[in-house]
């Protein structure tokens, strides 16, 4: 997720935080971490550049009714004081075009900055491993060619570490939609593909 740039004094729940969204100009993005509202603030380009990487290469899953969503606010499923918008994740089933949440992604993904990592990797996780049909949970790394996969077990648990993708050459795994990525695809026209010529 884009970079943290300061949350507000004042708690509230998610269907006050959806009502408040209502206000919000084009430009107003923020989430509701423990009931409090924070603003994220832009990206780098390089932070853009690897989102808009990961949208394109998930389009393929269109063809299996599934759809790629970034700006569709995600409500959490067991804390009422969590939404938020992942750089992206994928949702599959029929169309909900008439609502402004999601609340059944099968995949998230965050590309991490410096001022997220610890939400991403601690705090926003674990409230999007209580959402009952996430398979797949995806952290991407913008210093370095590297992706942290989470997958839920058969059984419905999550490991104790992620699987580690490393290297421009590997691919990301994807087994609840029986996909794998190529990283060269997720880092296209970044410098650690022009490294490695790719």
């Amino acid at each position: 997720m884009a970079n943290i740039a300061e949350r507000l004094p004042e708690r509230m729940t998610g269907e006050a935080f959806e009502r408040w969204m209502e206000t919000w100009s084009d430009l107003d993005k923020w989430e509701l971490h423990d009931g409090y509202p924070v603003a994220m603030t832009g990206g780098t380009q390089l932070h853009d550049t690897i989102s808009n990487n990961i949208g394109y290469a998930l389009r393929v899953l269109r063809e299996r009714g599934c759809r790629e969503h970034r700006d569709t606010l995600l409500r959490g499923a067991a804390n009422s004081e969590f939404r938020a918008f992942p750089d992206f994740y994928v949702r599959c089933g029929p169309s909900t075009d008439d609502r402004t949440w999601i609340d059944d992604p099968v995949a998230v993904f965050e590309v991490l900055s410096r001022s997220t990592w610890r939400k991403d990797q601690g705090y926003k996780r674990d409230e999007y491993f209580k959402i009952p049909t996430l398979q797949h949970y995806v952290v991407v790394y913008q210093s370095e060619a590297r992706i942290e996969l989470w997958t839920r077990a058969a059984d419905g648990d999550w490991p104790s570490a992620p699987e580690i993708i490393a290297g421009i050459a590997a691919s990301l795994p994807l087994a609840a939609f029986d996909l794998a990525i190529p990283m060269a695809a997720i880092y296209a026209d970044t410098e650690l593909a022009a490294a490695t010529g790719t």
